[in-house]
């Protein structure tokens, strides 16, 4: 089967196309976590987050959008169908929902800390901010090194992504360049971190503070 990126389709267990490996976190086995990151350049993690927190944060965020226009009233509220002109919507400039008591609940919550200081061994925090994004049909983020915006003084920072539903492979989850965190000639180029501050694409940080 076939799945299109961007303008162009890729077939699914082809050359340029693959699943995710998943990873382990339950397990507490931190080193060989570390070792996967470190080969990966990412940690598939499932069942991090408590799904009545996610529907929670989902049914604020879909309730929101629906006051924007962006959702089909041809179909139930929570399946959050988009209109067909809608095209996505970044909403971490509204505090009322990036900051609101879901999202913190969600992206703050007790046992995601412990997990990450686990992880970092030693007090994990997120950043303030918050980057709470809505895709439409035909919308999305183009590929890039996060590290380049969030670095902000130190290394020790990862990218959360976490969707707030299921996310068929017909809808165009989240891809990663497999073997991209070793391009050394990139990231010494234009993936080094020379602009602390600037903002980009994802829906939290966790941080290992210095």
């Amino acid at each position: 089967m076939t799945y299109k990126m961007g303008n162009r389709d890729f077939e699914m267990g082809g050359p340029y196309l693959g699943l995710m490996r998943e990873a382990d976190w339950r397990a507490g086995n931190w080193p060989a976590l570390h070792a996967q990151m470190e080969q990966d350049g990412y940690l598939l993690l499932r069942g991090l987050h408590d799904p009545a927190k996610i529907q929670a944060l989902r049914l604020r965020l879909i309730t929101h959008l629906d006051t924007q226009g962006h959702i089909d009233h041809s179909h139930p509220l929570d399946e959050a169908m988009a209109t067909p002109s809608a095209k996505g919507a970044f909403l971490g400039n509204e505090p009322s929902l990036s900051g609101c008591p879901e999202a913190l609940a969600l992206v703050e919550a007790e046992g995601l800390m412990r997990i990450m200081g686990e992880y970092f061994d030693g007090p994990a925090r997120t950043y303030n901010y918050r980057w709470l994004r809505a895709r439409g049909p035909g919308d999305g983020s183009g590929a890039h090194y996060d590290i380049v915006h969030f670095c902000r003084g130190t290394t020790q920072v990862h990218t959360l992504w976490s969707a707030l539903s299921d996310i068929s492979l017909e809808m165009a989850p989240l891809a990663v360049i497999e073997g991209s965190n070793h391009w050394e000639k990139v990231k010494a180029t234009s993936a080094r971190p020379t602009r602390p501050g600037t903002a980009c694409t994802a829906a939290s940080r966790v941080t290992r503070p210095r």
